[in-house]
């Protein structure tokens, strides 16, 4: 079988402090199932996953919100023989919760993994906070991000970032959190808010943050603004497809993604329902990866879901997406 998992997303729960416009996961929270330690372990284990698995994308809802996610770092640490780098997310407002995980969470990966820790910050001020639906958001992520970044300074193959969803709340103030990322001598990264039925589940939310049309192409100036300063087959991609374009390239969901839900179902990514490859907790992955339905779902991503798919989950290689972009 040429196709290997070699990207991994977990959402390790829907449980948030955040209220946010753009995504339904603080609504799932009550009564919502969570993979335990042990079944995520097991997943660790199986072959395809422990042999082949590069990248894990821990993230939630707030991870710090699991009291054992430590026990499941450990576990992601040991079981994933292949494992390169590690994207935590968080979206930084408990001060104490946060910082203890993080600081949990740079000890238990071996030094030569590379880990990132990402906190999330959708505009300024009043806007991060209506954003977020928290009183003084921004004044919360920022106080979390700075003793982050400061534990984090000198420290081999450990580095924080600032990320954001862009949305017609706040799509001004992109080049305002770029240039805060460049004073606090941190990476950014950009993504436009989109509508799924999986994880954000917030196609009933989409009136809220949908970018409208002379919107889109305000942002598209963005995306290359951002792409004169930091070349980016991203930034290119979605310039183009907010200007009104097809999806150029691929995704790496269509052969070596995977997205574990937090009740055990396995789908690419988090975009579609339909795209459910099966459930680890009813059969194993070695039999889901492979099968029928799987491969029936693989072929429906480049038909149904990509054309429109505007994410920066998981692209294709910089190298095949700028050869189809005809950047070289």
């Amino acid at each position: 079988m040429a196709d290997v998992p070699k990207i991994l997303g977990l959402p390790v729960t829907y449980r948030c402090d955040a209220r946010c416009a753009m995504c339904s996961i603080w609504l799932k929270q009550k009564g919502a199932a969570e993979l335990t330690p042990a079944q995520i372990d097991r997943f660790f284990a199986e072959p395809l996953i422990a042999q082949n698995v590069e990248r894990l994308i821990l993230t939630g809802g707030e991870p710090t919100m699991r009291d054992d996610l430590r026990e499941i770092a450990r576990s992601a640490s040991t079981r994933l023989k292949a494992l390169r780098d590690v994207a935590f997310i968080s979206n930084g407002l408990n001060f104490g919760r946060v910082i203890a995980r993080i600081t949990e969470l740079a000890d238990v990966f071996m030094e030569e993994t590379a880990v990132n820790f990402g906190f999330s910050l959708d505009g300024l001020h009043g806007t991060h906070a209506r954003v977020r639906g928290v009183k003084g958001a921004f004044e919360k992520t920022m106080r979390s991000f700075r003793e982050a970044r400061r534990l984090m300074a000198g420290r081999r193959n450990r580095t924080v970032s600032l990320g954001m969803t862009i949305s017609r709340l706040n799509f001004r103030e992109a080049r305002d959190i770029h240039n805060l990322a460049q004073a606090e001598g941190v990476r950014s990264s950009f993504t436009t808010a989109n509508v799924v039925d999986v994880y954000l589940d917030n196609a009933d939310r989409a009136g809220g943050f949908a970018l409208e049309p002379e919107q889109r192409l305000e942002v598209a100036g963005f995306f290359e603004w951002l792409e004169a300063r930091e070349p980016n087959f991203y930034n290119r991609m979605a310039a183009r497809m907010l200007r009104g374009e097809a999806r150029p390239v691929g995704c790496a969901a269509r052969t070596g993604a995977l997205l574990l839900d937090v009740d055990g179902s396995v789908y690419p990514c988090g975009q579609s329902r339909k795209m459910r490859y099966g459930n680890i907790l009813a059969e194993p992955f070695e039999k889901i990866w492979p099968g029928e339905n799987a491969r029936r779902v693989r072929e429906a991503i480049l038909l149904e879901e990509c054309p429109n798919c505007m994410t920066n989950c998981y692209p294709e290689t910089a190298e095949e997406i700028c050869a189809k972009l005809e950047i070289y």
